[in-house]
């Protein structure tokens, strides 16, 4: 199951992130999640939970939004959303600039 290493990984990064801020207590985390990762909400948020509990931090609400999947193309260079194939050139060289991992978008 890769969500327990995307929560470890989250997880220490929402400290540092705590830290930075100066915060006491961590209350709120909001999460995107890419459509493009293979994770699931629910998994996911049981592995951050467990793993928050592990560094002794309990009580946390988690927030998710998926986050949908972007395109550029390579060839002329333009955004083509969520093509697989640039409907500007033609082209198949296309680059995924989102959705393909996820974030920490706010911690409170």
């Amino acid at each position: 199951m890769h969500e327990h290493g995307e929560a470890d990984r989250l997880m220490r990064q929402i400290l540092t992130l705590v830290e930075a801020k100066g915060l006491l207590k961590i209350t709120k985390v909001a999460i995107g999640i890419g459509d493009l990762t293979g994770l699931f909400q629910e998994p996911l948020q049981e592995q951050l939970e467990h793993v928050a509990a592990h560094y002794g931090i309990n009580g946390i609400q988690f927030t998710f939004t998926r986050i949908k999947p972007e395109a550029f193309c390579r060839q002329c260079r333009k955004p083509i959303g969520q093509e697989a194939k640039c409907p500007f050139c033609g082209s198949g060289n296309i680059e995924i600039t989102a959705g393909l991992s996820t974030v920490i978008q706010e911690v409170s």
